[in-house]
């Protein structure tokens, strides 16, 4: 009797969905390009080297925006780079031409303010990736200045387990 029950239950649930799924249908077809919303993501970074850990926050942010930028930016915080940010640019974009992301990405190199370069891109959020309570302490510092001074919220991604570990820097010292 239970699972008669539910078999008619579930009779009746797929009849509703079947007479509202066609107007549902209809009224998705009558919605007009530009009244959706584009969602352009600004992942800013050193990349130095760029690393599985960040081309994983990448993917995870393109399940959320429609296009994600990301710009490798000049830290003076962290001295001399060890990969010049051109060659970066050209590594970083055949990654995620070999990951099938290049429709949905651009790689640039800047100087200067984030928020700026963000907002010069046409970017609506920041996007940072978060290994540990260290990472959030210092991101949500850098969250707060952009938001004072650019009006940009960011968002945090949390690094899956397998590369909460994984910085440049460790990369780095590993292969010195």
């Amino acid at each position: 009797m239970f699972v008669r029950d539910e078999h008619l239950s579930f009779c009746m649930f797929k009849k509703t969905f079947e007479r509202i799924l066609p107007w549902r249908a209809v009224k998705i077809d009558n919605i007009k390009e530009e009244h959706i919303m584009k969602t352009i993501g600004f992942y800013a970074g050193s990349f130095d080297p760029f690393t599985n850990g960040h081309l994983h926050i990448v993917k995870k942010a393109l399940t959320i925006f429609n296009y994600l930028i990301i710009g490798i930016a000049y830290n003076p915080d962290k001295g001399q780079r060890r990969f010049d940010s051109s060659s970066m640019v050209d590594a970083i974009t055949q990654t995620l031409r070999d990951e099938g992301l290049e429709d949905s990405t651009k790689v640039i190199h800047y100087t200067g303010l984030t928020y700026d370069v963000a907002r010069n891109e046409n970017a609506t959020h920041l996007i940072r990736g978060l290994r540990n309570g260290m990472d959030y302490a210092y991101e949500t510092t850098l969250a707060l200045a952009n938001k004072k001074l650019g009006n940009y919220e960011t968002i945090y991604f949390p690094a899956d387990p397998d590369f909460d570990c994984i910085s440049s820097s460790v990369i780095m010292e590993l292969f010195a």
